[in-house]
């Protein structure tokens, strides 16, 4: 519902430029996470501080990402890629936006199997 008003809002309404109130509402969205329920669709943006590959079965890996968010007032967040030993693009120092449904695993916030999308220097939302 917050979308559509947003997006109407957009259309209708004078305010900063199209790709302005694009970055605005990222920023808003990455930094609105932390205090997102469970099972709720999220966005983040960060760069990625480790990646391991952790064991699940003999034969069935899990890769998990720690991605610290530009907005520094939220705190880091994991991400679980089941089934992975390794993502093309991903490793330490990359930055990411992120996208899929947060949980809590032992006290930290934790998206499975995110949507993501690897961003360039000059798109990340410091």
């Amino acid at each position: 519902m917050e979308q559509m008003l947003a997006k109407l809002r957009a259309r209708f309404l004078p305010g900063p430029s199209g790709e302005e109130a694009a970055a605005a509402q990222r920023a808003r969205e990455a930094s609105r996470y932390a205090l997102a329920p469970a099972r709720r669709r999220v966005r983040i943006e960060g760069r990625v501080s480790e990646v391991t590959v952790r064991p699940r079965s003999e034969s069935v890996p899990d890769l998990v990402v720690d991605l610290d968010p530009f907005d520094t007032s939220v705190q880091p967040a994991s991400l679980v890629m089941l089934g992975r030993r390794e993502v093309v693009g991903i490793h330490v120092g990359a930055a990411l936006a992120v996208e899929g449904l947060l949980t809590t695993v032992k006290n930290r916030p934790t998206i499975f199997n995110p949507a993501y999308e690897l961003l360039l220097e000059n798109e990340e939302s410091q």
